[in-house]
């Protein structure tokens, strides 16, 4: 070896560490191929990378994800080749479709990583039509599986649930076990997607009972995860918790470090829910760090947006408007439409907190625009909440307000969207509050603060108390108003939230004092 190198015959590549014959040589062997000797090393070429991916995903699932994710990436451009050589072979060479076949599963972790989801998209359509050529019914299910997550990342859950059917199908006849709880967890996160919380809860229950019964790990955490994400959904924070703290170990004790960030990024959610706002961001960093290192965008984003919305919470709206660009751009860069909407519609929350309600309003339209594009019936309920909410706080019309925001109860009650449902109650209350219907008023917030006592939700059942003070003084008297704005302040400074101009609250207190009350 030393010997070619020092005659130029070889050249040594510090990029990818590796001999490569000098371009003239190539050339001059490339000629001197026949077609048939040409096509024959372009198979070897292809298997032999084949296995390269194979032992990558091998090294990954042993809990050697960076050793994995390194090999992978180091011969990643061989990789690209095969599997490229083999889809232009496909019709025509047997050899060549069943490369295409096993080249999407074989390096499936790590390829979930390092292509956007259209580009898997491909990969695993391609697949899916040589195992039909090759009559592979397993890896048929299981590209149709892998195509239905890649479908819901993309934000289209109707071609998710689609493609994700035609996969259970497959897996029920052949008597495929794992195939089927695959699908019905996926089925499980699409309808989710779709705010079908309930039939989410059933196919992830059914997808947990058959990976517990085969001793699938990866898949049993897997459906944990989804079912506490379906709690979650319907507000429920404590049983998501439950949920999530089952995964932990478990992707601790396969070395699934991707899944460890995911559920420390869900824990995070949660603990923000029930007010613990510096707890949750600490695990998001500890999340994002993870998803960093293993080079996951699409966790990333996800990641970037939860501590952005942490910073919103303390008031630190630009530190936000920073994370949730970054995030955004994660989101346009892999083709994430759902996570594209989300990033919008934060966008605007945090421009709304700095007093540009124009700004705001536009990035609302965008998200509104792209939840409908997508079904995503929850995004569309927050962002018509926010825009009625916009419109009422800055006395843009009460009539545009109000329609936005029935249009929004109706999303929520629909899917049964708690948090939601709450979050319109408060604001369909200040508006019946602003027009003097102060006995709807009443009933109304009263309402919300049961629903918000019902899921926990320490920063909502805080809010609706202060609110409630002057509509209950003028019913209670002073003392009860009184009580309900000191009350609403403690529990405010116990979450850190900085949210009471304290000069305000004074004149407040001050007008209470002599039985006065805002209107």
């Amino acid at each position: 070896m030393s010997e070619f190198y020092r005659a130029n015959i070889l050249r040594f590549d510090e990029g990818t560490r590796r001999y490569q014959l000098h371009d003239l040589l190539q050339e001059f062997a490339d000629a001197r191929l026949m077609d048939e000797e040409l096509g024959a090393a372009q198979l070897r070429h292809a298997q032999y990378y084949l296995q390269v991916a194979a032992y990558s995903d091998q090294l990954y699932l042993e809990g050697k994800v960076l050793e994995g994710l390194a090999l992978f990436d180091r011969e990643w451009e061989h990789i690209k080749a095969g599997q490229a050589w083999a889809a232009e072979n496909l019709e025509t060479n047997d050899d060549a479709a069943k490369l295409c076949n096993k080249f999407p599963s074989a390096s499936i972790e790590c390829l979930d990583l390092r292509l956007a989801p259209r580009e898997k998209v491909s990969w695993l359509e391609i697949g899916a039509t040589a195992a039909r050529q090759l009559n592979q019914h397993a890896d048929e299910g299981g590209h149709l599986s892998n195509l239905g997550v890649m479908y819901r990342e993309l934000g289209d859950a109707h071609k998710s649930i689609e493609h994700l059917t035609q996969s259970l199908a497959i897996s029920r006849e052949i008597g495929n076990r794992r195939g089927e709880g695959n699908a019905l967890g996926n089925l499980g996160s699409a309808y989710l997607q779709l705010g079908e919380a309930r039939k989410a809860i059933q196919y992830c229950e059914q997808s947990l009972a058959i990976t517990r019964e085969i001793g699938d790990r990866r898949g049993e955490g897997a459906s944990l995860g989804n079912l506490g994400s379906a709690h979650a959904y319907l507000g429920d924070a404590r049983r998501a918790i439950e949920f999530y703290e089952q995964v932990l170990p478990l992707a601790r004790e396969i070395g699934d470090i991707r899944s460890e960030a995911t559920v420390l990024g869900n824990l995070g959610q949660q603990y923000f829910h029930l007010g613990e706002a510096r707890k949750a961001i600490d695990v998001y960093e500890q999340a994002l760090k993870i998803s960093r290192e293993i080079g996951d965008k699409d966790g990333e984003g996800i990641l970037l947006v939860a501590l952005g919305n942490g910073f919103a919470f303390f008031g630190e709206a630009r530190k936000a408007i920073d994370v949730y660009e970054q995030a955004l751009k994660i989101s346009r860069e892999i083709g994430d439409k759902d996570g594209e909407g989300n990033e919008l519609g934060n966008l605007g929350n945090a421009y709304l907190q700095l007093g540009d309600a124009h700004k705001a309003t536009e990035f609302y339209e965008q998200a509104l625009a792209i939840s409908r594009e997508i079904g995503d019936k929850r995004l569309e309920a927050n962002i018509l909440l926010q825009l009625g909410s916009t419109i009422l706080r800055f006395d843009l019309g009460d009539e545009q307000a109000e329609k936005y925001l029935r249009e929004s109860d109706a999303l929520c009650d629909e899917i049964e969207y708690k948090l939601g449902k709450i979050g319109v109650s408060f604001a369909l209350g200040s508006l019946a509050y602003v027009q003097n219907r102060d006995e709807e008023a009443r009933k109304i917030f009263n309402d919300a603060f049961r629903m918000a006592q019902e899921i926990e939700s320490r920063p909502m059942i805080a809010a609706i108390t202060l609110f409630r003070a002057p509509l209950e003084g003028t019913v209670l008297g002073q003392d009860e108003a009184t009580r309900l704005a000191l009350e609403a302040r403690s529990a405010f400074a116990e979450m850190g939230m900085n949210v009471i101009d304290e000069k305000y609250f004074a004149q407040l207190l001050e007008m209470f004092s002599k039985g006065e009350f805002p209107e």
